[in-house]
Order: C-alpha cells, then structure tokens, then sequence
C-alpha cells in the first residue's frame, strides 16, 4: 500500500493520456481504481493539444475532489499551467496525486511546503 493511499469520501477522477508508444495502460488503470477513482478519462495523444476531456474533467471535479495522475507532467505542459494549476487547486480545494512520483498536494502541504511555494513555520504544523 502506498503511503497516500486511502478510501476517499469525494469523487476521484483518473486521468491518462494515451499514445501509439504505450502499449498497455493495465497497470495505470489498476493503480487508479485502487486509489478509488470512479472515472477515468483517457486522452488520446492527437488530442492533447486541444485536451477536451483534461477539460471535461476540470469541469466536473468539486471542492474535495481528487485528481489522480501518473505524472504531473501528465496534465501540465509548462511552467505557466503548472503555476496556474496550482493556485486552482488550492482555491478549489481539490487534492491531486501524481502517484509515479509521489506525489500529492495535502502531503506537501502537511510536510510545510505550501503549494503556493512558501513554507509555514514549524508552529503552523
């Protein structure tokens, strides 16, 4: 089990991007069923310009919503959306895991690492 797993109360959204060079999402699939996502949006890679379902899935997603991706980059394609992405998910209060790399918004935060990229003193923690 890994360390940020658990049983979510909200809704969990899985999110990939599907291209010609992967030949099996198998793995990425169960992971995300097991971190308790109730829908799974596949991109296909010619759409990852436009990203109608990342799109769709920002849409739907409410206030204590978990986002689950492989990677961060998965969803951010440069320095700007990942600036952007976070200050949404801090105003949105939506949790986001990036499980390959372990990584996961409360954590960081709880760790003393704000997403806004200033940290808390040890008193707040």
């Amino acid at each position: 089990m890994l360390p940020y797993e658990s049983k979510f109360t909200m809704s969990t959204f899985g999110y990939l991007v599907i291209s010609p060079a992967i030949t099996s999402l198998t793995s990425d699939r169960e992971t995300m069923r097991s971190l308790g996502c109730s829908r799974i949006f596949e991109e296909r890679a010619e759409d990852i310009t436009e990203r109608p379902l990342w799109h769709q899935l920002l849409e739907e997603v409410t206030a204590g919503s978990t986002i689950v991706l492989p990677e961060l980059s998965t969803a951010i394609e440069s320095s700007k959306h990942l600036l952007t992405f976070l200050e949404w998910i801090r105003f949105t209060k939506v949790r986001v895991i990036a499980y390959n790399e372990q990584l996961e918004n409360k954590r960081l935060q709880k760790s003393g690492i704000s997403i806004s990229g200033s940290q808390r003193s040890q008193r707040d923690l």
